[in-house]
């Protein structure tokens, strides 16, 4: 669910010294909703007098307050996830004091872990001013910027934030108090973020600057690592045929991940899968011999028959395994690919991914087709799930092999992941293929990429 914008507003005290802050709840463009995020930025004419520790219900302070380093202000920064809200929420400072304070409050934030990193400046009467530059790391997060001020000034802002509010208070002589917010309106981009703006005064007595990175939903939910489902089903022709059949693994379910690999004696014949699955991104792997050829596809399963049929260009020997997993993303099941073919003198055969540098937790599967009757010995602490061979036909053999990780290796880095590999037991006369994927957990319940750094982050805020 993406962040999008839904209302800001601002309370301000004027000429008065207040004991209570009642911070009105805002309702314009449009009203708080359940789990909408909800930030409060607080300004008082102090910088001894401090907000009581105990904010109103529900609501969490961000970062530590900041002061101006001129004109005595001070700002605290507040948040919380909108629950059945009232009209306006309460603070109370520890001594009477003039404040105001700004709301700003989006739809699609997370939940768990709202707020990113944020960025906090005290200023003095320059201007233009820029905030202490906060950083984004995925493409999806927005920056929000906050602004109190001392003095009877409006703001501009720039670095293309969009102004949401913008408003002055005070006595309408002698006590002034401004205050705004802004915002990037969409996905802000990667990399280090600046929140600047100018005054109209020019010379404002003080300034408190706030950047904050806000979070879209699934950054702060629990990891979930993809789990091996169920038994693996072997389909296999002897004689050579254009068609062969897999059966379901048993135990899958709808919206478990199902990968199939086939593999075919034949320099030259090209495998055609059933309706609905994906090639995992390798392609057709041939032998160095032109003697084996391989293929990877993957299924969110959805209703499925018990067996499916590959079909092929031309009559060949063919033997396909499939398996099944939990707890993967939906939506982005497949994270990377890796893809080895090797000879008949070669015993160790290790895999190496390929694929984008993302903090999903990671499991890793592969499946090694072999042209003779040889079995296989798994390292890299992989686990085998089969290992087993087909009669022969015409002196052809085949034999499969399958294994993943048993748990999730970490966050992936170009090719700093472990590889896969496997020993043989004897020479494959004809060469053989390996193919291997990288599966993407996610949150529980959503299908939410996970971030691992955000989460890191997030206890921060």
């Amino acid at each position: 669910m993406a962040i999008a914008f839904r209302c800001a507003g601002n309370t301000q005290s004027n000429a008065t010294q207040d004991t209570a802050f009642v911070v009105t709840k805002p309702s314009s463009p449009s009203a708080v909703v359940d789990g909408d995020l909800i930030l409060c930025a607080i300004t008082i004419r102090s910088t001894v007098i401090t907000i009581d520790q105990q904010p109103p219900a529900g609501w969490v302070q961000v970062g530590s307050p900041v002061d101006s380093t001129s004109g005595s202000i001070r700002t605290y920064l507040y948040r919380k996830i909108a629950s059945s809200e009232g009209a306006s929420w309460t603070w109370r400072p520890s001594a009477l004091v003039e404040w105001n304070a700004e709301v700003w409050v989006c739809s699609g934030a997370d939940a768990l872990s709202p707020i990113d990193s944020g960025a906090f400046l005290g200023s003095g009467v320059t201007s233009p001013i820029t905030t202490t530059a906060v950083t984004t790391t995925t493409a999806d997060q927005w920056v929000v910027g906050f602004v109190g001020c001392k003095d009877n000034t409006t703001h501009t802002w720039t670095d293309s934030r969009t102004e949401r509010d913008d408003a002055v208070g005070g006595d309408g002589s002698t006590y002034f108090l401004s205050c705004s917010v802004a915002d990037s309106n969409g996905p802000a981009g990667i990399g280090a973020q600046t929140t600047a703006f100018t005054h109209s005064t020019g010379s404002p007595q003080g300034v408190n600057a706030i950047g904050v990175v806000i979070n879209p939903d699934g950054v702060g939910l629990p990891l979930a690592t993809p789990l091996y489902r169920s038994d693996i089903s072997v389909g296999q022709v002897v004689t050579p045929a254009t068609s062969f059949v897999i059966g379901k693994p048993a135990g899958t379910i709808d919206g478990d991940l199902m990968i199939a690999s086939v593999g075919i004696i034949s320099s030259v014949q090209t495998i055609t899968p059933p309706a609905g699955w994906t090639d995992c991104g390798a392609g057709l792997v041939l032998s160095p011999t032109g003697n084996v050829r391989q293929q990877m596809w993957y299924k969110i399963a959805a209703s499925e028959p018990s067996n499916w049929t590959w079909t092929i260009t031309g009559a060949v020997s063919a033997i396909g395994v499939a398996t099944s997993y939990s707890g993967v993303n939906k939506a982005n099941p497949i994270g990377g690919f890796g893809s080895r073919s090797y000879g008949s003198a070669q015993f160790n055969f290790p895999l190496v991914f390929s694929g984008s540098d993302l903090a999903f937790p990671r499991i890793s599967h592969f499946v090694c087709i072999d042209s003779d009757t040889v079995f296989h010995t798994m390292t890299d602490t992989l686990t085998e799930r089969d290992d087993g061979c087909d009669g022969p036909s015409s002196g052809n053999y085949m034999t499969v092999s399958t294994a993943d990780s048993n748990v999730a290796v970490g966050r992936y880095n170009g090719a700093s992941l472990a590889t896969c590999g496997f020993t043989s037991s004897a020479n494959p006369t004809n060469g053989g293929c390996q193919l291997g994927v990288l599966i993407n957990g996610f949150g529980p319940d959503t299908g939410q990429l996970v971030n691992i750094q955000a989460l890191n982050r997030a206890s921060r805020w």
